[in-house]
């Protein structure tokens, strides 16, 4: 019998930050910071960052990307029937993540997650000086589209913002939604 793994916005931050703070030594991270074609491959590939992030959770987790279009999926049970062709469903999500570099399409990115039931649905996206005003819209997408008012207790919403700094670091800044909000975590 499988058991229901749920990632808590900590436990995600905490794999995530180990994971990108020993990336962001390599070469190649920052180095295609400007290219979205190679980012989205460094940081959405087969042993990219978001699958170590995965592995980092040690909760016997697999990475999928592209799955229903979402960027990537993190699950721990699947099936693969027969007449399916050979595509494997997972049998729930315990993550639903979006990655957004063009940070005026990521409301559509959150719209999207609030449609996954998962236990955990992250946005990861590069935010313009307006974080404070995203932050209120991402928030009223979350709170029309909490039907259940579960997103607070059960459906878990984390926004990350990414930002390089002038020392040529990237910082990144974790939001949760909490009671129709979103905040520093």
């Amino acid at each position: 019998m499988n058991r229901f793994v749920v990632i808590s916005p900590r436990e995600f931050k905490s794999s995530f930050l180990r994971v990108v703070k020993q990336k962001e030594t390599e070469e190649g991270f920052l180095n295609c910071w400007s290219d979205r074609r190679a980012y989205n491959a460094f940081f959405l590939s087969y042993d990219g960052i978001l699958d170590e992030v995965c592995r980092g959770l040690k909760r016997n987790l697999t990475y999928h990307r592209e799955y229903w279009y979402v960027d990537a999926i993190l699950y721990a049970s699947k099936v693969s029937p027969k007449h399916t062709g050979g595509f494997t469903y997972a049998n729930y999500l315990a993550a639903a993540i979006e990655s957004e570099n063009d940070f005026s399409k990521s409301w559509q990115e959150m719209n999207k997650l609030c449609q996954f039931h998962s236990p955990l649905s992250v946005l990861i996206t590069y935010p313009d000086s307006k974080t404070k005003y995203a932050l209120r819209n991402f928030a009223a997408i979350c709170r029309k589209a909490d039907v259940f008012n579960l997103f607070s207790s059960r459906l878990k919403k984390v926004i990350v913002y990414g930002a390089p700094t002038r020392g040529g670091e990237i910082e990144w800044t974790f939001y949760k939604y909490t009671e129709g909000k979103f905040v520093l975590y």
